[in-house]
């Protein structure tokens, strides 16, 4: 008895179906093909944006590099324009600097003295001179 009223719930829905594919049938169908058309539009349209995305990503990696290349010879040649500047400015100190050594150094042996007597005098002029003794104050 539980196998045919197992047979006749699958009859009954198998009789259901048939009902609601000749109902509903067409209008899920047409339902269907619209969202796959749709599902397809979509898709491109994805694609094609991430196409022109790739696009637009690659322009601009190629203008960083140009733009940082760019940067690059300029600092080098602004390194070797310093450089050379550098060695110019030594070059042209070296014979000044050879020849006014033996000059300071006569001047410092001849300040020497000097100074040395401008000291003194400024230690014995600030020395602390001895306090006269207070005065007791009235009450």
């Amino acid at each position: 008895m539980a196998d045919s009223k197992k047979a006749a719930d699958g009859g009954a829905d198998r009789n259901v179906d048939q009902i609601r594919d000749i109902l509903f049938g067409g209008q899920m169908r047409d339902y269907e093909r619209r969202f796959n058309e749709l599902n397809a539009r979509l898709e491109a349209e994805l694609a094609r944006m991430r196409e022109a995305q790739d696009k637009r990503l690659a322009q601009i990696d190629k203008r960083v590099d140009d733009q940082l290349e760019k940067l690059g010879k300029l600092l080098r040649q602004e390194i070797q324009d310093r450089n050379r500047s550098i060695d110019d400015v030594e070059s042209r100190l070296q014979p000044g600097a050879a020849k006014s050594r033996p000059r300071s150094n006569r001047t410092g042996r001849n300040l020497r003295p000097r100074t040395n007597a401008c000291v003194l005098r400024w230690r014995t002029c600030t020395r602390p001179r001895p306090r006269a003794p207070e005065k007791p104050k009235p009450h």
